[in-house]
């Protein structure tokens, strides 16, 4: 064969064999069957893990002006949070309107809710607070505020019951330099000026009758040891000859605290103490004992009109155990107990929160305890021939003794 058609031969095999290649048949599956290939959606791609997120920087704090005035409160009411202002001595500072009808809502709340009768004494209290919301809107300085709550204090008609301002307080209470109280300087509530003229004002014993043996014992106050006062008068008397009768001169005595002194002579329930008010509970009224001198010896007790307090509550229990004779005339009806509220502005009120009444309901306030023997002229005579209630507690000591 020649050469050409040897390279002629060689290319067509080449050629055929890459054809057959090309067209045989995939090898089929055991079961003869066609190989099936499901085509399906693109998945969607896999979300991978996010990570945590960074903290958020805390912004520093932005320094606000503090809210002050009416925003303040406004937003302490918001919070239900109680404002407490600095308190200056003598109380808080007072700046303007909303000030002073805050001080008479206060005062008129002391005097509606501790008052010692909830009848106010027949005036309308919620009244007043009208009137005096109404006038406080015409007020321009502190000092008129003081002057309108006197007025309305007044308004309950109670000779004890009064509004003090910051300047009064040292003459009302005598005030030390530091402006507290001196020890022992606090004054009773009225003014007594014959007690100030009437020159005998200390403690001082005699007998003023030798047929019968008849005692006298000036009590001018009853104050820290006036028990013991008495026991040592009636001792001193007693060292010479035993006593008959006893008199108890309590005439101008301004009070203080007389239950021991009831104590030496009597013992038992004298009547009930407290507030006038519907479902306010009241104290029994008593003098424990045991009885210091003795329950049999006559005694009476002398009363005037300036017989306050302690002095009346003296004659009143004497009276009420039985145990002595009152001469003279009315006590001063002025039993109340005063007690002292403090108002924002260092200003005070001094109210009467509780009175007595005797063991049948009888209310001594404004009346006094009512003698026995009722001796209108008046005179303090110490020295023989004694004064008319002096005579006359010795006649009735004398009938009573014989």
């Amino acid at each position: 064969m020649k050469r050409k058609q040897w390279i002629a031969f060689i290319l067509v095999l080449i050629v055929g064999l890459l054809l057959g290649a090309c067209s045989s048949p995939a090898s089929p599956t055991p079961t003869d069957q066609p190989q099936v290939i499901e085509i399906t959606a693109t998945p969607e791609p896999t979300e991978q893990p996010t990570q945590a997120p960074s903290p958020t920087p805390t912004p520093k704090p932005t320094k606000k002006k503090p809210l002050s005035g009416p925003l303040a409160t406004a937003a302490a009411l918001n919070e239900q949070v109680t404002l407490v202002p600095p308190t200056p001595v003598g109380g808080v500072k007072v700046d303007g309107p909303e000030d002073y009808e805050g001080l008479v809502r206060q005062a008129w709340a002391v005097v509606n809710n501790n008052y010692v009768r909830d009848n106010f004494n027949g005036v309308d209290w919620p009244a007043v607070l009208d009137k005096y919301l109404i006038l406080v809107d015409d007020v321009d300085t502190q000092e008129e505020l003081w002057a309108q709550q006197k007025q309305m204090i007044k308004e309950l008609n109670d000779q004890h019951s009064r509004f003090i301002s910051p300047p009064e307080l040292n003459q009302e209470f005598d005030l030390n330099s530091s402006g507290s109280l001196a020890p022992g300087a606090l004054r009773f509530s009225t003014s007594f000026s014959p007690l100030q003229q009437w020159p005998e004002q200390n403690w001082s014993h005699q007998i003023v009758s030798e047929q019968p043996r008849i005692g006298y014992i000036r009590i001018p106050r009853f104050k820290g040891d006036a028990d013991e006062n008495i026991l040592a008068a009636i001792r001193e008397m007693e060292e010479t000859g035993i006593l008959e009768g006893l008199i108890l001169d309590v005439r101008y005595n301004p009070g203080g605290n007389s239950d021991d002194s009831i104590g030496i002579f009597a013992e038992g329930v004298i009547g009930t103490m407290g507030p006038l008010r519907e479902d306010e509970q009241r104290t029994v009224y008593r003098i424990p004992g045991p009885v210091e001198w003795n329950t049999t010896t006559p005694v009476a007790v002398i009363t005037n009109q300036h017989s306050h307090s302690a002095a009346e509550y003296f004659a009143a229990g004497m009276k009420e155990l039985d145990r002595a004779t009152i001469v003279g005339v009315n006590s001063a009806g002025n039993t109340e107990g005063i007690t002292g509220f403090t108002l924002a502005d260092g200003s005070l009120i001094r109210l009467a929160v509780t009175t007595m009444a005797l063991n049948d309901g009888t209310i001594l306030e404004g009346i006094g305890v009512t003698p026995d023997v009722i001796v209108e002229k008046d005179g303090m005579n110490l020295q023989a021939p004694y004064d008319a209630r002096i005579q006359a507690a010795v006649e009735t000591l004398t009938e009573q003794i014989q």
